[in-house]
């Protein structure tokens, strides 16, 4: 950047004095954009140097336009409940299912915020997460090959968010049956017998991680309503 900025100092005489006045931007505003536009290309994430501000909008335009091609690539059952099967298979992103969970969160707490404004009844507490949209935004329980990242995560969707054995045994099991569709009996009764409540482990197996999240999703109703 300070390269560029003495560049366009020197030539064609700019370094002569005067030269930017009246002028909204100099030689320094010039070469923190250049170096902002680099860094914005060469990044994955679009992040400049933070030099400047033109590429905010960008970078803001890029996080749009990622999530409705998020949503665009679910807009169906058929591929919302394909995706579950490949999460417990680790045949997907990770990182892709734990944006997708934190809108479906958020969006489930919206509704029911929406809800209630419009002169609902308040959801049942066994019935509905208790999650906080600030917990929402820390979650990131999966690795880019779907394994264990986070176990604070994965504890927060077991509490606040997955129904209890024991204050809503029913909607409990109605996940695990879920699981069971997107995943085959067989192969989930063989993986459940490693689960800790089994094995007496204290660690959180990668299959039961993943199974917490493909069952946070089902219960925030993933399928059949998407993000």
């Amino acid at each position: 950047m300070m390269k560029i900025s003495d560049s366009l100092s020197e030539v064609g005489g700019l370094n002569q004095e005067g030269i930017f006045e009246g002028a909204f931007v100099n030689s320094w505003d010039i070469g923190n954009l250049v170096s902002d536009f680099f860094m914005f290309r060469l990044s994955s994430e679009g992040e400049g140097c933070g030099c400047s501000t033109v590429f905010e909008g960008l970078k803001r335009k890029n996080e749009e336009a990622a999530a409705d091609d998020l949503i665009d690539a679910y807009s169906n059952e058929f591929d919302r409940q394909r995706l579950l099967g490949k999460i417990m298979y680790s045949e997907t992103d990770g990182l892709k299912v734990n944006e997708i969970l934190k809108r479906c969160l958020l969006r489930y707490l919206k509704d029911e915020d929406d809800r209630i404004k419009n002169g609902g009844k308040k959801a049942d507490p066994a019935d509905f997460p208790s999650i906080t949209v600030s917990e929402i935004e820390t979650l990131q329980p999966l690795t880019s090959e779907c394994k264990i990242n986070d176990l604070q995560s994965l504890e927060l969707l077991e509490q606040k968010v997955l129904p209890s054995e024991t204050d809503n045994p029913d909607a409990h099991d109605s996940m695990w049956e879920i699981l069971k569709v997107v995943h085959g009996i067989e192969a989930t009764q063989n993986e459940m017998r490693g689960l800790r409540e089994e094995t007496g482990d204290e660690e959180m197996g990668e299959w039961e991680g993943r199974s917490v999240v493909m069952r946070a999703l089902a219960w925030c109703d993933f399928i059949s309503v998407g993000m």
